[in-house]
């Protein structure tokens, strides 16, 4: 047989099974999609149309009815680009507008919309464009695999999409449900979104400034709102205080500090990502150092790139520069905070001493800025390794035993202080502490030789 050329086929079945059902974590997904596209197609008319509306994005809960809507009055679609985009997987308008340089856009893939079909029944979409305010047409699907266009009754310029929840997804609707998951999502989002129920109360989530955004303040007001801002999403802990993420072109936040005694093994960091106003992930604690295990924090960027279920974002180049960019603006704030507010500082060091001393050893300037101000555990209480090491004539001496030995009850006998070297990160800091400051560093053996006894 001669070798020849076929095209490769798809089967459109499996593929959206495979898509619909397992490129996202959780059905619950379908709200910020929805919400995403919304936006999108506000920002697309605002960039279009030379007099734009005020962008409306409206969801509505319909929990008897087993409905939920999604409404804008964006750029809306032609009959052309309903076949163009919403009925072709993986081609999305977005991602072309995008290249075409309109700026604010989320989306990218043009996959959100399969999330409709794994909780929806039926799918049904109503929209009249911008470019031919006259004309509105009806999409109609159940699966995702077939489709219907008809012209539809005349509406304003926009989209409304309804879903009609199969039953094992209908607590979408319900209004408390569909209120957290807009609110989780949607907290930044430049644009409002407003909810109504189907009994008719109403709700607006996002248009929020978050500080990062937020025009310049007094320091004493910034602070304030930036505490405010760190409970809303801290859960764990009373946020202690905050440090900014600003001046990067990359990446800005909110960094806050948690009011909780640390252990030097718990990793208690809580970080939500955003990318351009829309929740990514709120367990993003990859992005703080692996030291920073006291810390929580927002984190919002449009340079970084999300995988294609908008769970998580690629590691790539731009990936490290935001994460080293961060962790920059930790090492500067923490700078700060020990200059301008000591108070706060001192409290920061009582509650986290212990963490602190094996996340000393992580970075050199984390340990230039807190080696002095740090106690390690001793047979005399806590101390600073500088009073350890004049105390004992210009070395410290480490036990590594659980319990005190001849050697150790000699040193006591002559008041001079033995670190715990059991204890979290204080032999190792001990040893550090020696390298840079100077003096000697003895470890005492958990066998003591009889002749001390002599």
């Amino acid at each position: 047989m001669d070798a020849s050329i076929h095209r490769t086929q798809v089967d459109l079945s499996g593929l959206m099974r495979v898509l619909g059902q397992h490129l996202y974590s959780t059905p619950n997904v379908v709200v910020r999609e929805l919400i995403q596209n919304a936006h999108d197609s506000c920002v697309r008319r605002a960039a279009a149309d030379p007099e734009p509306p005020t962008p409306l994005i409206r969801v509505t809960a319909d929990h008897e009815g087993g409905r939920l809507h999604v409404e804008d009055n964006g750029a809306g679609l032609t009959a052309e680009e309903i076949e163009r985009y919403l009925a072709v997987i993986g081609r999305g308008q977005t991602g072309e507008s995008r290249e075409e340089g309109v700026e604010g856009l989320i989306g990218l893939f043009g996959l959100g919309f399969l999330s409709a079909y794994v909780v929806a029944e039926a799918t049904e979409v109503w929209t009249a464009s911008h470019r031919t305010p006259d004309e509105c047409w009806r999409f109609t699907s159940r699966s995702g695999q077939t489709f219907t266009i008809e012209p539809g009754a005349a509406r304003p310029v926009g989209t409304r999409v309804t879903l009609t929840l199969k039953p094992g997804h209908r607590d979408l609707a319900r209004p408390s449900v569909l209120s957290a998951l807009v609110r989780r999502f949607c907290c930044l989002l430049p644009i409002e979104v407003e909810l109504t129920h189907a009994r008719g109360e109403d709700a607006r989530v996002g248009a929020s400034t978050p500080p990062w955004r937020a025009p310049e303040r007094s320091p004493l007001r910034r602070r304030a709102l930036s505490l405010e801002f760190a409970r809303r999403f801290e859960a764990g802990f009373e946020p202690l205080c905050t440090l900014p993420i600003e001046g990067d072109e990359l990446v800005g936040g909110t960094l806050w500090i948690q009011d909780g005694s640390s252990y030097g093994n718990a990793d208690n960091r809580r970080v939500s990502l955003f990318v351009r106003g829309m929740l990514i992930t709120d367990d993003a604690r990859w992005l703080l150092p692996d030291w920073a295990t006291f810390m929580g924090a927002v984190i919002e960027s449009d340079a970084l790139a999300p995988t294609a279920s908008r769970e998580d974002v690629q590691r790539d180049a731009v990936f490290d520069r935001v994460r080293a960019a961060i962790a920059r603006a930790l090492l500067r704030g923490l700078g700060e905070l020990s200059s301008r507010e000591p108070a706060t500082w001192r409290r920061v060091l009582r509650r986290h001493n212990e963490a602190l001393l094996g996340a000393s050893l992580c970075d050199p300037r984390l340990f230039e800025l807190v080696a002095d101000q740090l106690t390690v555990p001793t047979s005399m209480g806590d101390l600073h390794a500088q009073v350890v090491l004049r105390r004992a004539g210009g070395t410290i001496h480490v036990s590594q035993a659980q319990r005190s030995g001849v050697e150790a009850l000699m040193f006591r006998a002559r008041a001079i202080p033995v670190v715990r070297g059991t204890r979290y990160g204080a032999l190792a800091f001990c040893r550090e502490f020696t390298r840079a400051r100077g003096g000697g560093l003895h470890i005492i053996g958990e066998r003591e030789d009889p002749a001390l006894l002599g």
